[in-house]
């Protein structure tokens, strides 16, 4: 697992455990088994953490909600995803 993805999912289960407020950059390291240094070379801070989770969970929703309309056809289905990702 690489650190990004480790810090990404120490930042959950935190989340689980105690308030979001509550949880800092060392709290995240230390579940994450990364220093602060590589924290800081990945992301600005807690928030761009959960944005990139948060966004990676809705992308992965929207792919799934593709599938599950396979009668758009491929225009409308290029339509749908450029409104999608000019959103985030």
């Amino acid at each position: 697992m690489n650190a990004s993805l480790s810090i990404q999912e120490a930042c959950i289960h935190l989340v689980e455990t105690k308030t979001f407020e509550k949880i800092s950059i060392n709290d995240i390291c230390q579940e994450a088994f990364v220093s602060r240094s590589t924290f800081y070379k990945l992301y600005k801070d807690k928030y761009d953490v959960v944005t990139t989770v948060y966004k990676k969970e809705i992308v992965e929703a929207f792919n799934e909600l593709m599938k599950l309309l396979p009668e758009f056809d491929e225009k409308l289905d290029l339509i749908a995803t450029e409104w999608f990702f000019q959103r985030f």
